[in-house]
Formats: C-alpha cells, structure tokens, sequence
C-alpha cells in the first residue's frame, strides 16, 4: 500500500513510532497556530465589540486557524480523536497506540500554546481579554438567581 492509500490513523501510527520528533514537532506547530489564532480573536473582540458585526469577523478568525493545521498537515489533538477512536474500534490500531499517540499529540499542543504564551507574555500582549469574560459572566449571572 502507498502512501498516499494509507489511511490517516495507520500514517500518524507509523510516523510516532518511526519518527517522534517530527511527530512531536507537528503536534507543537498545531497548538501554536490555534494560540495565535485565539490571540487575534481576543484582539478583535476587544476592538469590535461595539460593532455590529465584530463578533462575525472575530469567529472568522477561528476557520483560519483550521486552515492554517490543514494546509501545514500538523497534528490537532481534536481530530486524532476522530481518526483514532474509530481506528481503535475497527481494529487498524491498538487501544495501546491511540493512547500513546494522544498522550503525544496533547503535549506537544499544550507545549505549543506555551511557547506562544512565552512570547507574548513578556510584551504583556496577553492581557487583553474580552470583553466579556467567558466563566465571570454566565457565572454571576447564575449566581443572581433565586433558588
């Protein structure tokens, strides 16, 4: 079977065991696209708030950071979930190997959106916050009402 007739789950299987680094350094490159990506859409909805459409334009941002993991072919711990859980299930892979490519593909997408933070954080870039706080807000509002 070529390559390209491999299916996604048995190429990301055979690239961890034969080359981890490269593996590894895929799943790094996910996790800081989507923390950049993140950075813009907090930065918009700081800005556009008021706008009508501000809230449009920043999820637009969101479908970039997508392209950007297609079109780069690295690795999203979101869908090896996908490939890999169905994978597992049908026998292509081993229980043992999703679990291990996962335990990868999270690390190297957490470290990725650690190093992003590591360069923003000195520019204190990473300080704006929307405007609306994702947790505060629904929380208080919650917390408001009588039992």
């Amino acid at each position: 079977m070529s390559r390209r007739q491999r299916k996604p789950e048995a190429t990301r299987s055979h690239m961890l065991a034969m080359d981890p680094v490269r593996y590894l350094l895929r799943s790094i490159l996910a996790g800081m696209y989507l923390s950049v990506v993140v950075f813009v859409y907090w930065s918009l909805m700081n800005n556009l708030h008021e706008n009508a459409y501000g809230k449009i334009v920043a999820s637009g941002f969101f479908g970039v950071g997508l392209a950007m993991i297609v079109l780069t072919n690295t690795e999203l711990f979101t869908s090896n979930n996908l490939y890999l859980a169905i994978s597992s299930y049908e026998g292509t892979t081993t229980w043992r190997q999703t679990l291990l490519l996962w335990i990868v593909c999270y690390i190297g997408n957490l470290g990725g959106a650690i190093i992003v933070d590591c360069c923003m954080s000195p520019a204190a870039s990473t300080n704006c916050r929307p405007t609306t706080r994702f947790i505060s807000v629904p929380n208080t509002k919650c917390m408001r009402r009588p039992w």
